[in-house]
């Protein structure tokens, strides 16, 4: 993410921060929101569906050009970052090994979780 100098705005919503990939070769101008729970994911995509605006996720390291419309032409998208997310439901707020058997294992990790975080 990076900061601007100007405010985006999309269905309501108002962000003085902007996606930008790790490298800098993926860059919107749209509003980059960040809920904190449920709660604000809730309204975030509420407000969305009422503006008529697409929803799109901000990875936490790689974002393939496209995926975030990176197209300024686009004036109603919100990016969504987890980043700052906490799940209120306890079996999804930490990192678990749900089975393993062989060579195969299956975690269940919560939204937001970086490979750093799922490594750890």
């Amino acid at each position: 993410t990076s900061e601007s100098t100007e405010t985006a705005t999309a269905c309501g919503m108002s962000s003085t921060r902007v996606f930008r990939n790790w490298a800098g070769t993926v860059r919107t101008d749209h509003p980059l929101i960040m809920p904190k729970d449920d709660a604000e994911l809730k309204s975030i995509l509420q407000k969305a569906s009422a503006g008529g605006c697409t929803v799109r996720p901000a990875g936490s390291g790689h974002s393939a050009a496209g995926v975030v419309a990176e197209e300024s032409t686009q004036s109603n998208v919100v990016v969504v970052s987890l980043v700052e997310y906490a799940p209120s439901d306890r079996d999804w707020a930490a990192v678990d090994l749900v089975a393993s058997g062989g060579d195969e294992a299956t975690v269940r990790i919560p939204g937001g979780s970086t490979q750093l975080k799922l490594y750890a």
